[in-house]
């Protein structure tokens, strides 16, 4: 299952996210290939 953190970047309101999968952070491909594959990964990106 993914874990997704944030942090404000700045006083602009701008958010850093990053999605983990066991721990680890996930890498642009995996993202890619997740997008592609993974029904319920586009619906936990989306609601991002």
């Amino acid at each position: 299952m993914w874990t997704v953190k944030s942090r404000l970047v700045n006083s602009d309101n701008v958010s850093q996210m990053s999605i983990l999968q066991s721990d680890r952070l996930v890498t642009y491909g995996e993202v890619i290939q997740l997008w592609q594959e993974d029904l319920n990964f586009r619906f936990l990106f989306i609601f991002l």
